[in-house]
């Protein structure tokens, strides 16, 4: 599973990255491409998830299971159409989540439950905020497609600080009071810069 998680991370970096230097003809396709190949192998991940969460409630069906996600992406789907700035702060807001989840669900199992769904919030916004800050022109011209809206600033900087000033104060914490090592806090830190 280690080495799947780590090929995710490689080829999400690498296909935004591609999609940054083709042209913009190509960059439909390449879109679908990676949604129908990638994108899949990601949905089906989540089925993972929420079956591993489901896996104490006895009566249900993988059939349910099935229908209740196509169910709610059908909703995201609705919601992109007939309010696109709702549904792009929506898709950041669970992105974020789901990327600091992702990362850090098996080692935070003894820690709060608000605590960790702040935790995994901030670092998944540090991650989308890192990946902003390489591409800042691009994050702001897709925003006014989507929305309308033109973004002057993204405030980066500020909000990288903030964010890596929560995450290491937490992870401090943690270190703390022995519910993670210092080993496992590197190990974490630095699968994701690889």
């Amino acid at each position: 599973m280690n080495n799947i998680f780590n090929f995710s991370i490689v080829t999400s970096f690498l296909g935004l990255w591609i999609t940054t230097h083709v042209p913009e003809s190509f960059e439909l396709m390449l879109g679908f491409i990676l949604i129908f190949s990638f994108g899949m192998i990601h949905g089906s991940n989540d089925l993972l998830i929420v079956n591993k969460i489901l896996k104490n409630i006895k009566h249900y069906s993988k059939f349910a299971l099935l229908t209740a996600y196509l169910f709610i992406v059908s909703i995201a789907i609705l919601i992109f159409y007939w309010a696109p700035s709702l549904a792009m702060v929506l898709f950041i807001i669970f992105s974020a989540y789901h990327f600091g989840e992702q990362h850090w669900d098996h080692r935070f199992s003894t820690s709060k439950t608000l605590l960790k769904s702040s935790f995994y919030f901030s670092y998944g916004m540090l991650i989308l905020f890192m990946l902003f800050n390489f591409n800042d022109a691009g994050v702001k011209l897709i925003v006014f497609e989507i929305t309308g809206y033109e973004i002057a600033n993204l405030y980066v900087n500020t909000v990288l600080a903030i964010l890596g000033g929560f995450i290491g104060i937490v992870l401090f914490t943690e270190f703390l009071t022995k519910r993670l090592s210092i080993q496992i806090i590197l190990k974490e830190l630095f699968t994701l810069a690889r």
